[in-house]
């Protein structure tokens, strides 16, 4: 059988088409299951902390009978602070101070079974740490910040967390006896939460939700 130029042209450029098809189809794949494994080990090490944190200190077997001894214990990375507020103080008998610190961390979580450590997971914190001069608004005016550290972690906690932390650390604490409020009182509240919410939302920390944002 002959074949013409015309059909010897036809076939070469079948030949090129089928060949860049081929190189396209075994490229992309590729990607995708690159980045669908990463997607995976994240939602597998979200799980097995999930299953850790829910198991400790709790009396758990296996399907068999045998004991299961779960524990968490964690550690913290790297910090990036964020963000910290003015002091704000009334007077009075039952006078009180607080400021504001904002912080990213790194969270590490280490996994044991039975006392073999089996791994560590990272996950990245937003920290609201609220600090009061006189918490438990006494008459007795302590000397040291009280502070209390608020950890919410966006890949394991419910956003209901996050906003019972926020509702918590932008509530002011100026009273008096009985639950009473100076006109300076009200007005260092207003204060405060105008200043604390600012804060927040200028500090970029509701922006951290993994490891990749530090």
């Amino acid at each position: 059988m002959k074949f013409s130029f015309r059909h010897f042209l036809a076939v070469t450029i079948i030949i090129i088409f089928l060949s860049c098809c081929k190189e396209k189809k075994n490229s992309v794949p590729e990607t995708e299951t690159e980045n669908s494994t990463s997607l995976i080990k994240d939602d597998v090490d979200i799980a097995l902390l999930k299953e850790y944190l829910a198991n400790q200190n709790q009396d758990i077997t296996d399907k068999d009978g045998f004991k299961m001894n779960y524990k968490v214990d964690k550690s913290i990375g790297k910090i990036i602070n964020l963000a910290k507020s003015d002091t704000l103080s009334n007077s009075g008998v039952y006078r009180n101070s607080m400021f504001l610190n904002l912080s990213v961390r790194e969270c590490v979580f280490s996994l044991s079974l039975n006392g073999v450590h089996k791994k560590d997971i990272k996950l990245v914190g937003q920290v609201f740490s609220l600090y009061l001069l006189n918490p438990g608004l006494s008459d007795n005016i302590p000397t040291e910040y009280h502070a209390s550290e608020n950890f919410y972690l966006p890949q394991i906690d419910d956003e209901s967390v996050r906003k019972e932390i926020i509702k918590d650390v932008t509530r002011p604490r100026f009273f008096q006896s009985g639950g009473e409020q100076t006109p300076n009182d009200i007005i260092l509240s207003n204060k405060w939460i105008n200043m604390s919410t600012t804060l927040i939302k200028n500090s970029n920390i509701l922006n951290y939700k993994s490891l990749a944002d530090m």
